[in-house]
């Protein structure tokens, strides 16, 4: 029988317990070891850890069909060989089920009962000579970790050992070069199994559509019942507005929603348990729906408490989830065909990202805080490099929108450069505005003209330090600056004069705020027309100008503010009110966010904001 894991249930806020157990059902000692070490912090990724576990399992598995002691190799052996690092990798890209094949008969042989026969493992037979390969992402990620594992053991060993001097000169040559040439085994995976940096999330008219369309009281709602219709308006908003992906909605508990606060609580997490904000109309679909039909269903199906059932109280599938989608698809036409749950995430990241380049340059997240905001909404690890990746396709989005609209004529030199100016280096206005014509180097490199830039390091209006910091100039900038530095208003500078010719950082702001297009009310979707119409105490709305460039109106010393997240206005004071808070007024805290107490998320204010 082969190794498996098993995970033990444990609180949220404790370290989740996975075992590595054999045949008997008895935890292996180093395996368990290994992962309880590796991952002894609070709110780890019970999943990961599973992996990992399965990992470890299938290296003792192929011990175990070669007959090898492995503990015993490791510790106190001659270690691994060149040889059987090349065999355990090659065991590491088979199926589960080759593998599990491959272990029966190797038991076979050592009864000496004959080798070479079928195998029915549960639906599935498995001939000789069959094999099941896994996808390279898989193959390399189990090698990866079956490497860590042995140097792991490796230092262990190093670190502990009794042995003649020469011995331990030998294993400190041989071991590294066994692991090294263990994880040289892994297969090159380029974006195979990543996230495509090219994959979108839905255009914002495309999201309006299916949330005005799913919206229960629409009347062209694909679907039937009322009790459909709310459930399945639920789904969509939890998972394209609060970062939600498909077992963690479908693992939402009733007591999971706080109606009240507008607050969603993801407790089951691939990742990591966080508590996201949700959208007023939202917390009166999910009312609605509890009390007139959840509250409702049999007995037992209350009792388990999950919110997402059929109407018969059958806890949802994933695979019913899919089919959700599957039926927009059908019977929405013109929807992508690449529209699932996950997409969902995507597309939330989209709006955080456009929402940012709404706001005045100057009060936009850097790209370091907007990483930490996106962690701390999609559940990513400190450590995870997800946001990061969705910060880069926000920038290749731009740099796209840049060139075609350089290409087309619609955007001058002077303009194109300073905006890869921005794109490529991060500085601030008021720092672009004090660079020098002297702090941009150019000099022949390898494959021709190259330029290192020199950006100043102040960043107060009042900074007299003009200490600057050197770093070599992205391709792309450096052919707009070579090209800048070409036109006849660049080339009479002197090498005192300013790179760029504004006469303040304002200006420089207000050359390259994204200015998008004016959205009338009427573009908005009834949910959106609905929440800014729920009070008639109401002051009268933005305007267009001012809902579509992002900007703060001046409305008087006690503005009534609205934050405007996921699409919907939201009413500050009347939550702040609740915790004994008042909302901040100057635009830095605006900007950057605003988080009363721990049970008010940052996910609530990380957007623009408009005065009403």
């Amino acid at each position: 029988m082969p190794n498996s894991i098993r995970a033990v249930p444990s609180d949220p806020d404790r370290i989740p317990c996975v075992l590595v157990v054999n045949a008997e059902r008895r935890p292996l000692f180093w395996p368990t070891l290994y992962l309880t070490r590796s991952f002894a912090i609070p709110n780890a990724a019970q999943t990961s850890i599973e992996k990992v576990g399965r990992v470890l399992g299938f290296i003792y598995d192929w011990a175990d069909a070669k007959g090898i002691d492995l503990d015993y190799l490791l510790l106190q052996g001659n270690f691994l060989s060149v040889d059987q690092a090349e065999d355990l990798a090659h065991f590491l890209k088979l199926g589960r089920v080759t593998q599990l094949w491959r272990l029966q008969q190797a038991a076979k042989a050592a009864k000496g009962s004959g080798a070479n026969t079928s195998m029915k493992l549960g639906k599935l037979v498995v001939k000789p000579g069959s094999v099941a390969r896994i996808s390279r992402r898989e193959a390399a990620v189990r090698i990866w970790w079956a490497a860590k594992y042995i140097e792991e053991m490796l230092l262990k060993r190093l670190g502990s050992m009794s042995l003649r001097l020469t011995a331990t000169k030998e294993l400190k040559e041989l071991g590294p070069m066994v692991v090294q040439r263990l994880r040289d085994q892994a297969p090159r995976t380029s974006n195979d199994g990543v996230l495509d940096e090219t994959l979108e999330g839905l255009p914002p008219e495309v999201e309006d559509r299916i949330d005005t369309l799913l919206h229960p009281d629409h009347a062209e709602n694909p679907f039937s019942t009322r009790f459909l219709r709310l459930r399945n308006f639920l789904i969509w908003r939890f998972v394209f507005k609060s970062t939600g992906r498909r077992n963690e909605v479908r693992n939402i508990a009733v007591r999971d929603v706080d109606y009240a606060n507008c607050r969603l609580s993801i407790r089951v997490s691939k990742t990591r348990p966080r508590t996201v904000a949700i959208a007023d109309d939202t917390a009166e679909v999910f009312h609605e729906f509890v009390a007139r039909h959840w509250s409702k269903l049999p007995k037992e199906a209350r009792k388990r408490g999950m919110l997402f059932t059929t109407q018969k109280g059958v806890w949802l599938s994933l695979d019913a989830i899919n089919l959700m989608f599957r039926e927009l698809r059908r019977r929405i036409p013109g929807l992508p065909g690449d529209l699932t749950p996950h997409t969902g995430r995507r597309t939330w990241n989209d709006r955080l990202s456009e929402m940012n380049d709404a706001l005045p340059i100057d009060q936009r997240m850097s790209p370091e805080e907007e990483e930490k905001v996106r962690k701390r909404l999609n559940g990513w690890s400190a450590k995870s490099q997800m946001a990061a990746v969705y910060t880069r396709r926000s920038t290749r989005r731009k740099a796209d929108a840049l060139s075609e609209a350089h290409a087309k004529g619609n955007l001058s030199l002077i303009d194109f450069t300073l905006a890869w100016f921005f794109v490529g280096t991060g500085v601030r206005p008021l720092q672009a505005k004090r660079m020098l014509m002297r702090d941009v180097i150019v000099y022949d490199g390898p494959s021709g003209k190259e330029i290192t830039l020199c950006i100043p390091l102040a960043k107060g209006t009042d900074q007299t330090d003009q200490s600057r910091w050197r770093r070599r100039c992205p391709t792309v900038l450096a052919d707009c600056l070579l090209a800048y530095l070409q036109l006849p208003s660049a080339a009479e500078r002197s090498p005192d004069d300013p790179l760029f010719n504004f006469e303040n950082p304002l200006q420089i702001g207000q050359r390259i705020s994204h200015r998008g297009p004016a959205r009338s009310p009427a573009a908005d979707s009834p949910t959106q027309r609905a929440a800014r119409a729920r009070s008639a105490n109401d002051p009268p709305p933005a305007t267009a100008e001012q809902a579509g460039r992002g900007v703060v109106a001046d409305s008087g010393p006690d503005p009534r503010r609205y934050w405007l997240i996921q699409g919907v206005r939201w009413q500050f004071p009347r939550h702040a009110d609740s915790v004994g808070q008042t909302s901040p007024t100057d635009p830095e805290t605006l900007a950057r966010g605003y988080a009363p107490t721990q049970s008010w998320p940052a996910c609530v204010v990380f957007a623009q904001t408009i005065t009403m």
